[in-house]
């Protein structure tokens, strides 16, 4: 099921979002699924990125509590059952916005949202841009990347053990790399530890 917005009476357009700059977790993340390669990229919500990304945060949890309410408001429609209790589709229901966890010892990290990489004909589908809008590739997307996305919205995918809202990335933007690259000596050191954050 797709997600779109009615403009007009005859011109229904796709649900786009485009993030505020954001951390990338790990870049481009790839993984087998179905036997079939999977692309995406993860960006976090941390807590110190500031009043643009804590409101898109708002936005995109607002997304997932409209979306379960909609669940539940459509489950003969949606699951073809009347039965199925609101406690099911709660844990059913995989939010955009996650939680991070570690199972090892509780540790909470950044909650963090997923956007997907489209794979067609062994490639992966992506425009990607650096900070001068010049196309790089989706490798120079390192660990800690501050990126942002276009986002689509896919559709909304349900299986017997989990419904989810998924969005597609059809462009992102590298604002700065999360590591070094090239020749990264300043001439000057500063003098002062003014403006210095530990």
């Amino acid at each position: 099921m797709q997600c779109s917005y009615k403009i007009s009476d005859n011109v229904i357009a796709p649900v786009v979002l485009q993030t505020p700059v954001m951390t990338s977790t790990f870049g481009l993340t790839t993984g087998e699924q179905e036997g079939k390669i999977r692309g995406s990229v993860d960006v976090t919500f941390n807590d110190s990125s500031g009043p643009e990304v804590e409101l898109f945060k708002q936005t995109m949890s607002m997304w997932d509590s409209l979306l379960l309410q909609m669940a539940k408001d459509n489950k003969q429609k949606w699951f073809k059952s009347a039965k199925i209790t609101d406690e099911i589709l709660d844990y059913l229901h995989i939010p955009m916005v996650r939680e991070n966890v570690r199972k090892s010892d509780g540790q909470r990290f950044s909650d963090s949202m997923k956007g997907k990489i489209k794979r067609r004909n062994d490639q992966f589908c992506c425009e990607v841009f650096d900070s001068n809008k010049n196309p790089i590739t989706l490798d120079d997307l390192a660990r800690s990347s501050k990126i942002r996305m276009l986002l689509v919205q896919s559709g909304v995918w349900f299986s017997e053990s989990m419904f989810v809202s998924s969005f597609d990335t059809p462009q992102i933007q590298l604002i700065s790399s999360g590591q070094m690259n090239g020749f990264s000596f300043v001439d000057e050191l500063p003098t002062t530890t003014e403006g210095l954050v530990c």
